[in-house]
């Protein structure tokens, strides 16, 4: 018995989806079993001249109706089984479509995330660059600041200096007037004396030893006031430059302690955040790929036992797009990990463009205090310097007093 099987494939490359139709029709299953039984009925009913001539036995006509009957079953029972393998085989055609539907919605979604991670990175970098602004905007401020109060330590070194010299021009107009004073009550002295010298000689030369006492200890006082009163005032100035100079150094000093330990935070936050979540979506992606190359591996398997020869074109577009989402995903990743590491570069060359400014701008800052203070060294020695000269001044006019006393003395025949 001979059966017509119609067989339909149809391949459509653009999703890479195939579609077998191996399947008989029913009408066609129906039409040729009706055609053989209406014959063996048309054969047992109007036997042909030969057979009744020749008719063979019940036996035989039983026989072959079993051999028959057999063989048709059979048969229809491989068209049943072709018809079910046809069947379970388009499914799973169909299944794999719908993986690969799947695996184009994964690989839009992590496009999506892609972007998103993207926007994430421009968005972390635009804050990376308001903190350095920031961070600028505060060194500026600090520095405008330090200006200012050396600008103002300045004025008041300036202030003081001036008061001193003028109580030094203060002190010296009033030694002066002292001597003039001196020298006056001196002529004075030595006039009287002339007018009453016999008289008075021997009380006025005791006079003038307790007078010349009495100014010797009074300008030796006065001297030693003036001395111990301008050493306080230096040693006082000293001390409060020290400590405002300590004041100012460690108050910069922790507000950029501060600034960088901030700075450093952010940075460390910032990168640890970004390397975590790239780091999750990395295993994400792995975890996804590994468990649909294996789900693949164990299908295309199934697939390639079942049908070699068609499924080899299939296989080859899955391996294609899994290694064109391998690559594109490595690359994905790498851009990634380039504009963290950028981002890194830029805030880490930024803090320390503004750490050595800060530096500079600090260590001019101690070059000008140091330049300060040796002015006030200066100044210093120089009133050492006057204080020496007027201790010379005062002996040189005691001796020459002493001296005019003794040429009077001996003028009048004293000595």
């Amino acid at each position: 018995m001979i059966h017509m099987l119609r067989k339909d494939v149809a391949i459509m490359p653009e999703t890479s989806e195939i579609k077998f139709n191996i399947l008989p029709n029913d009408a066609d299953i129906d039409r040729f079993g009706d055609t053989d039984r209406d014959r063996l009925q048309d054969e047992e009913t109007n036997p042909s001249e030969e057979e009744n001539f020749d008719r063979p036995d019940d036996e035989e006509v039983d026989s072959a109706e079993e051999q028959f009957n057999s063989e048709d079953m059979a048969f229809l029972a491989e068209i049943d089984s072709f018809r079910q393998k046809a069947t379970q085989l388009q499914n799973l055609i169909l299944s794999r479509q719908n993986q690969v539907r799947e695996l184009d919605a994964i690989v839009r979604v992590k496009e999506e995330e892609k972007s998103r991670l993207n926007q994430l990175i421009s968005e972390k970098k635009e804050e990376a660059d308001s903190i350095a602004g920031d961070v600028e905007d505060q060194v500026d401020r600090v520095l405008s600041k330090l200006s200012g109060d050396m600008g103002a330590l300045n004025q008041k070194l300036s202030d003081s200096l001036k008061q001193t010299e003028e109580s030094r021009a203060d002190q010296d107009a009033f030694l002066r007037d002292q001597m003039s004073q001196m020298q006056s009550s001196v002529t004075g002295q030595l006039q009287q004396m002339t007018s009453g010298m016999d008289q008075q000689m021997s009380r006025m030369t005791r006079n003038m030893g307790d007078q010349v006492s009495q100014m010797q200890s009074s300008v030796t006082g006065q001297f030693q006031q003036m001395t111990s009163g301008m050493d306080r005032q230096m040693s006082q100035l000293t001390q409060n430059m020290g400590d405002q100079l300590s004041q100012m150094q460690s108050s910069v000093t922790g507000q950029f302690q501060q600034m960088t330990s901030g700075m450093d935070q952010q940075v460390n936050q910032l990168t640890q955040n970004m390397g975590d979540q790239v780091s999750q979506l990395a295993q994400n992606m792995d975890q996804q790929l590994n468990q649909l190359t294996q789900d693949m591996g164990s299908q295309v398997t199934q697939m390639t036992r079942d049908m070699d020869g068609q499924m080899l074109g299939m296989r080859s577009k899955l391996d294609d797009t899994v290694k064109m989402m391998s690559e594109e995903l490595t690359e994905a990743i790498a851009s990634m990990n380039g504009g963290l590491d950028g981002v890194k570069s830029d805030i880490a060359n930024k803090v320390h463009k503004e750490n050595v400014q800060s530096y500079r701008n600090i260590q001019a800052l101690l070059k000008e205090l140091d330049h300060r203070e040796e002015e006030l060294k200066e100044a210093d020695s120089r009133a050492t310097s006057l204080r020496k000269r007027f201790a010379l001044v005062s002996t040189f006019a005691a001796v020459d007093f002493v001296a005019l006393l003794v040429i009077l003395l001996k003028l009048f025949g004293i000595f």
